[in-house]
Formats: structure tokens, sequence, C-alpha cells
């Protein structure tokens, strides 16, 4: 059995130069205690601040850990959509925004290394996401993008979609290794309901599927674990 210790990170938000030196702080500190693998499932920036990612990964690179086989980094809606998550202007009045956005595609720019490698490749031909891994014989990773892909309403930024050809793609990936220890799905959104502060009037959870459909496609899949 081929032993690996797996660091998860979410929602960093980073907004500040602080909030960048406190999350890189976090990053070392897991390095420290033996880690061999960083997952950061999303949400890394606050409103898609493309400089604040490019530091962050410059750390990353610094620390000699971009490299697939040493992080798994997924999209969040604050990573894509330009909008603060702190304090929403005008919410009677939002733009509407487009995938891919600018600053999306700067961002899966400047993450590339977490998505190419001997052990790393695309699961859905042409599209960034979902990737599959191979970090050790015992452990498969599926990384997945669940923010919104069609035209964006504001007043659903926070919700989760993953396309069925996606949840296709995830299933023949881990078909593949019916026999490895632990098959991860590594994804932004949580797979279950969450009545959480302000959800009435931003959902945030899963739209499409349903978050009950997520959960037995997650059972299906033979996931053994799900970082989110």
């Amino acid at each position: 059995m081929n032993t690996i210790r797996i660091a998860h990170f979410s929602d960093f938000h980073i907004h500040t130069a602080q909030e960048l030196d406190r999350a890189l702080k976090l990053v070392r500190h897991a390095i420290s205690q033996g880690t061999d693998h960083i997952v950061i499932t999303g949400d890394l920036v606050d409103a898609a601040e493309v400089r604040f990612v490019e530091q962050f990964w410059l750390g990353l690179k610094h620390l000699g850990w971009d490299p697939w086989d040493r992080v798994t980094y997924t999209l969040g809606n604050h990573d894509v959509f330009p909008l603060p998550g702190r304090l929403i202007p005008d919410k009677d009045n939002l733009p509407e925004f487009t995938r891919p956005t600018s600053n999306a595609t700067q961002v899966l720019e400047i993450t590339e290394s977490s998505r190419i490698g001997d052990g790393c490749f695309p699961l859905v031909e042409g599209e960034e996401y979902p990737v599959g891994k191979i970090l050790t014989s015992d452990v498969v990773i599926a990384a997945l993008d669940t923010t919104r892909h069609g035209r964006y309403n504001p007043r659903r930024w926070g919700e989760g979609e993953l396309p069925k050809s996606h949840m296709r793609a995830v299933d023949r990936f881990f078909e593949l290794y019916p026999h490895v220890r632990h098959r991860i799905i590594a994804m932004h959104h949580t797979p279950w309901h969450e009545d959480l502060v302000g959800d009435r009037w931003l959902p945030q959870n899963f739209a499409d599927p349903e978050p009950e459909a997520m959960m037995r496609w997650l059972e299906r899949s033979g996931a053994t674990f799900c970082l989110g």
C-alpha cells in the first residue's frame, strides 16, 4: 500500500496582501507536516482577482509545489465571476456575465500546471475540467468544475452545476480503476442541501442536478471521498 498525505483547503477568498500571506503560511505549514499533495477546492480569491491568483501560484512555484502531482486546484464561483462576495453592490441591478469570463480564462492559464503531466489528463476532450489524476497505485482524483457554465444571472452565481457529460466522464475514469483503494472527487460545491444564511436571495446549493441527484450520482460513481 502506498501511503499519501493530502491537505485540503477551500475558500481562502484572498482579497488583500495580508490574506495572501496567511494562505501561503497555511500551505507551508501543511508541507512542513509531511503533506504529499494539496487540494484546493475553489474560491481561492474573492472576486476573480487574477493578481492574487497569480501571486499565490508564484508562491507555490517558489515552494516547488505547483506541478500536477503536488497540487489539485478546482474553480469556485468567486474565482470565475468578478463580483465581490463580501459586499454585493446594488442587488436589484446586477450585471450579467457569460462563461467563460476573461477572469476565468486568465485563472485557468495561471493554474495550468495543476492540470498537465504524465499521470494527469482531461476527461472531456477540449475542456479544462474534469481532470483525472493518478497519484499512486492506491489513489486517483477526479477534479471538477461545478461553477455555472451557461449565461450567468448573478442572483444564481453561488449555485452548483455539473453537466451530465462531465458526470459520465468521471464514471468512465473510475471504472478504469476498480481496485484502487481511494477514488477521490474534488469540487467546490457541497453535494448536499444546506440552508445557508442568505440562501433565499443567493442560493448556494446544486441547481443542476439538484443535491439529492448529486448524492445518488456520487454513490453510483464509486467515489470513496468527496472533497469540497
